[in-house]
């Protein structure tokens, strides 16, 4: 009987992962489409004193050079879909251009998370990437989790690649709710 009850729950969560990742890929065909006109942007400065604030004009965050500029840390962009949700990317960079980050999340009209996913990548010490893809139930209870470490032609990491990657991109975590996202979505 507790097998049975195990493969049944198995089978549902599945079908719920299934769905969530549906929806998540529906959302960020919605943000491809609408791409450069997202319904708001944020701009995370680092001065004077570090806090979200609306952009007012395209590419606010990048320099004269067309880098981001120092006092830029990250930026926000949200496309709403009416009554299917919401698609929000946070989106990092060093000014250097060394490394790379992205938090993506699509969010059911309800407010849970469906699909979350977090994009690392670096070419120091070595080229990799690393992608996080987490899928929720409707009720927003975490279904599965999936890692991936490539190099940049999409191969997976040997042992001692990831050696000598260690730690590095994992300080980016995906939020636990749309409820901790730091700007207003809606």
């Amino acid at each position: 009987m507790i097998l049975a009850t195990a493969i049944l729950l198995a089978g549902v969560q599945t079908s719920e992962a299934k769905a969530a990742a549906k929806l998540g890929e529906e959302l960020v065909q919605v943000m491809m489409k609408e791409g450069a006109k997202p319904s708001k942007t944020y701009i995370l400065f680092s001065q004077p004193k570090r806090v979200w604030k609306v952009s007012t004009k395209p590419d606010e965050q990048l320099g004269e050079e067309g880098g981001w500029r120092e006092d830029v840390e990250a930026v926000g962009t949200v496309w709403p879909k009416a009554k299917v949700g919401t698609y929000v990317s946070i989106s990092y960079s060093s000014p250097s251009g060394d490394w790379f980050a992205a938090e993506n999340y699509a969010i059911r009209s309800n407010g849970a998370f469906a699909m979350a996913k977090t994009y690392f990548s670096s070419f120091n010490p070595i080229e990799f990437r690393r992608i996080e893809v987490r899928l929720f139930s409707k009720t927003g209870k975490l279904l599965s989790t999936k890692i991936d470490y490539t190099n940049f032609d999409e191969k997976p990491l040997t042992k001692a690649e990831l050696k000598t990657v260690g730690d590095i991109g994992k300080e980016f975590k995906l939020l636990s709710s749309a409820k901790k996202i730091p700007f207003a979505i809606k």
